[in-house]
């Protein structure tokens, strides 16, 4: 292999495995993005909050200029500018010039290109990237949300719990969690919450228990499993 050939070569090799560690930081990104926003969406269950959008109206919250809450992203950030600076100090190309005696005149079939490689380097890099892997197991272990149960429980009756409806980042399964109740038009303005809100009399009968909703009611209950049951049934009696 030829002077030019090996230098292409060992600059190839000492810088792939930068190219494979910002191809493992998007996937690292895109599995924290969809963490967060189910935490976030987990979240209207038990607090009250305005929307999350890209163009914020009123008191609606804007969305993240990096597409994660600052203090994880930053903290990414930082984290993948250590890993690609140990990575470089960790394999490297070494480049020799060789000269000829007596006169000490260049000679280019003497020039060389090899990969050196640093130990330290190598060690500092793995150990980053294991915490890497670490910190965003523990996020996902510890970060752990209950479903809401009823707050008054009469005697004998059943303590039901109600989680969020799971949708991760799916569109379709947002919107359909997302029809708001008939009678809360400015919902996607204000603070709202996700809970069963009773339908008022004169709406349709088979509307009439309820439904599960985002909304600004001021209170937002459970129902009973006796008065989830009679919605489910009364649904399966319309849709046939």
């Amino acid at each position: 292999m030829n002077s030019t050939a090996g230098f292409f070569f060992a600059t190839f090799f000492a810088n792939m495995f930068r190219v494979i560690v910002s191809a493992l930081y998007f996937l690292y990104n895109n599995l924290l993005t969809v963490m967060l926003v189910s935490a976030e969406w987990n979240n209207f269950i038990s607090e009250r909050k305005t929307l999350r959008v890209s163009a914020p109206r009123g008191i609606q919250r804007s969305g993240y200029f990096l597409s994660l809450p600052y203090k994880y992203s930053i903290t990414l950030m930082v984290f993948s500018l250590l890993l690609h600076w140990t990575i470089s100090q960790s394999v490297f190309v070494i480049q020799t010039i060789g000269y000829r005696a007596p006169d000490f005149d260049s000679d280019s079939m003497l020039d060389a290109s090899v990969i050196g490689y640093s130990s330290i380097g190598i060690i500092f890099s793995m150990g980053l990237g294991v915490l890497l892997v670490i910190g965003l197991a523990m996020l996902g272990f510890l970060a752990k949300y209950k479903p809401k149960k009823l707050e008054h429980v009469r005697p004998g009756q059943d303590d039901p719990t109600y989680p969020m409806p799971l949708v991760s980042t799916c569109s379709a399964a947002i919107s359909a969690a997302c029809h708001r109740h008939i009678e809360d038009v400015d919902a996607h303005l204000l603070p709202v919450r996700w809970g069963y809100v009773t339908d008022v009399a004169g709406e349709e009968p088979v509307a009439r228990n309820g439904r599960f909703c985002f909304t600004t009611a001021r209170k937002v209950h459970f129902p009973s499993t006796q008065d989830v049951c009679t919605e489910r049934k009364s649904c399966a009696t319309a849709s046939s």
